[in-house]
């Protein structure tokens, strides 16, 4: 059974997203999700800003007794990490698409044989939940606090942008 966390954050949302996760899972390292081969290198994820992929890229965690074990695949581009045989955490960024609008982020978990991160993984989401408000009427989707005040407009991974139904709550 995956985890997945599908939420939205923007400004001070992404330091509280970043603090969360190294404070439950510390020395975590990144990885690109897919590039050459020479070019998964981890770097070490220090500060809660070192979590917020630019662009909206999506990155893999990594605990560096695990690193050995993270699994690729070939693409025509390269590789690609394969999540569903690899001990590692998928992470992408809730990202601002233009003033008004948010996309939404995704923290998700799939491997099924490390009992322990996958428990690890459960207590951060918990975590994460407990600083998030759910979107109301879209079972799955959590929103914290500056995108809910400030974000006029919901991205969802597919369709068209929707309105935010917290902000025209506080309006």
């Amino acid at each position: 059974m995956s985890i997945q966390f599908n939420f939205f954050g923007i400004g001070s949302d992404h330091h509280l997203i970043g603090e969360l996760i190294l404070g439950k899972l510390p020395g975590l390292l990144a990885l690109p999700e897919s590039g050459a081969p020479d070019a998964l290198v981890p770097r070490p994820m220090k500060h809660a800003s070192d979590l917020h992929v630019q662009g909206g890229g999506t990155i893999a965690l990594v605990l560096p007794a695990a690193l050995g074990s993270v699994r690729t695949r070939e693409t025509p581009r390269g590789v690609r990490i394969d999540f569903r045989e690899s001990p590692a955490i998928e992470y992408s960024s809730s990202l601002d698409i233009d003033s008004q609008t948010v996309r939404v982020g995704r923290l998700a978990y799939f491997f099924e044989e490390d009992p322990g991160m996958k428990s690890a993984v459960l207590a951060l989401v918990r975590c994460l939940k407990k600083r998030a408000r759910r979107v109301p009427g879209k079972s799955g989707f959590w929103i914290f606090e500056e995108a809910a005040r400030r974000a006029a407009l919901l991205q969802y991974w597919v369709g068209s942008p929707g309105p935010n139904p917290l902000r025209a709550m506080s309006s």
